[in-house]
């Protein structure tokens, strides 16, 4: 099976990764979008969300917002972590040869120190 490369884009700010304008460009024509929290606390004080899509053709997508302070972060703070390694990861383009040999879960990614998101697949 081959593969396609694909590489996530970068957005504005984080809200834009949930604002129908801004993910429809990446994705598609965006009817609506709605998050909910995940329940529960994960142990690197990340918030995650649900995010389901509606998008004008009728077809829907889901994915997940992963939003994280790397001031709060202990991961970020013990490795000295300034961005947010998924954000670092997406945004170092003599990296990106790495989504020739993974499937990319990442649609697109936002900074905003100490704040990145990420919204990926499920």
């Amino acid at each position: 099976m081959q593969m396609i490369a694909w590489h996530p884009r970068r957005l504005a700010s984080i809200e834009a990764l949930v604002d129908p304008a801004s993910l429809g460009s990446v994705i598609g024509p965006v009817v609506d979008i709605r998050t909910v929290p995940f329940a529960g606390v994960g142990y690197s004080s990340a918030a995650l969300s649900h995010v389901h899509v509606a998008l004008a053709d009728g077809s829907a997508r889901r994915f997940v917002l992963k939003r994280t302070r790397v001031d709060h972060d202990w991961t970020a703070r013990r490795s000295n972590d300034a961005v947010g390694r998924e954000a670092l990861l997406l945004a170092a383009g003599d990296l990106s040869s790495v989504w020739e040999a993974f499937a990319c879960p990442y649609v697109a990614f936002a900074t905003e120190p100490p704040e990145a998101g990420c919204c990926s697949t499920i």
